[in-house]
């Protein structure tokens, strides 16, 4: 599930800003506040506001955490196909095949992989 006012809090405090400069001149304190603790959800331009405040696109605060770790799995099978392409020796490939399929499993078994 996807949880934009976490993500805002988690980057501010990343950046140990304080929620008046991140509300800036557009939101009050206390309607960002709400945000972050999930109590209110923001309009589009209230989103790109506080992503412009904490010097982010906005398409960042839209991401969950599933979609972060696909690419991230996306990008590691990738490198470990290119290594296995190299690779003529029978055992090595094999290796690689299963440290492949090591990768892969977990995401295949909790349904993120779908097709």
């Amino acid at each position: 599930m996807l949880n934009i006012g976490a993500k805002i809090k988690e980057l501010r405090k990343e950046r140990k800003m304080t929620l008046a400069q991140v509300a800036g001149d557009r939101i009050t304190k206390g309607m960002l506040s709400l945000i972050e603790n999930g109590k209110a959800q923001p309009s589009m331009e209230s989103l790109q506001h506080i992503a412009k405040q904490l010097e982010i696109d906005v398409s960042e605060l839209m991401q969950t955490e599933n979609h972060k770790q696909m690419k991230e799995l996306y990008r590691d099978v990738e490198i470990k196909r290119l290594a296995l392409n190299k690779e003529h020796d029978d055992k090595k490939i094999n290796e690689k095949v299963l440290e492949l399929y090591n990768l892969i499993h977990p995401f295949y078994e909790n349904g993120s992989l779908k097709g």
